[in-house]
C-alpha cells in the first residue's frame, strides 16, 4: 500500500482560488479550493490525506462523529 497520511485540516479563509488551510501542527498552506466540494466556507474541517508525493485528496467533511471514531480505533489498537 502507498505511504498515505491522514489529517485534520480547518479551512482558515478563502483566497481567489485557494483556500487557505492550517494543518495540526498550526503550519498554514494554500490549496486549490477546486479539490473541496463547491459550498466549502470559512472555518469548515475537512479530513484529507497526503501521498508520498504531496497530492492532497479530500475524503470528507469533519465531523466530531468521526473525529470519535478515530479516537476509538486507535484505542482499540493500543490496547489489542
Amino acid at each position: 500500500m502507498p505511504f498515505e497520511n491522514t489529517f485534520v485540516i480547518i479551512i482558515d479563509r478563502i483566497e481567489g482560488k485557494y483556500a487557505v488551510c492550517e494543518f495540526p501542527d498550526e503550519t498554514m498552506c494554500d490549496i486549490e479550493k477546486s479539490i473541496f466540494p463547491a459550498d466549502i466556507k470559512d472555518r469548515e474541517k475537512y479530513d484529507v490525506t497526503i501521498d508520498a508525493s504531496g497530492n492532497i485528496r479530500v475524503i470528507k467533511k469533519h465531523t466530531e462523529t468521526s473525529n470519535n471514531v478515530h479516537r476509538l480505533s486507535k484505542k482499540i489498537i493500543r490496547f489489542s
